[in-house]
């Protein structure tokens, strides 16, 4: 699997709904779900970039993001920033337990504290 640094850090806690982004944007973010909760052994590198998760995404286009909450530039820098606050570079391929084990460590993050999406976030929301 191949996820972007915020994908990785940050779909666990996201609870708004997905149904908005469509059926196979869900479905993307389950599977993700699914592997960082239930697969410790799978496999995932940090990429910079659209991701799998943006694939599925109708705001992604032309491989890029292009939502109006946080356009692909933006996107990459907050993808900088939690790499760094987790100590590895983009390209870092790890098995999904040791990815959760290295994110709940390091949760909340520096990040956080200033992120748009606290409201829907189960570790934005203590932080409110």
């Amino acid at each position: 699997m191949r996820l972007r640094a915020h994908h990785l850090c940050c779909s666990r806690f996201w609870e708004e709904p997905a149904e908005e982004r469509g059926p196979a944007f869900k479905r993307a973010r389950d599977d993700i779900r699914q592997a960082l909760l239930s697969r410790p052994e799978a496999m995932i590198v940090a990429v910079e970039g659209a991701d799998e998760l943006c694939q599925a995404c109708p705001l992604c286009v032309g491989g890029r993001c292009a939502s109006p909450r946080g356009d692909e530039d933006r996107v990459r820098k907050w993808d900088a920033i939690l790499l760094k606050e987790l100590g590895l570079p983009a390209g870092t391929c790890l098995a999904s337990g040791r990815w959760r084990e290295l994110i709940e460590r390091k949760t909340p993050f520096k990040l956080c504290q200033r992120c748009q999406w606290k409201k829907v976030c189960s570790v934005g929301a203590i932080l409110l």
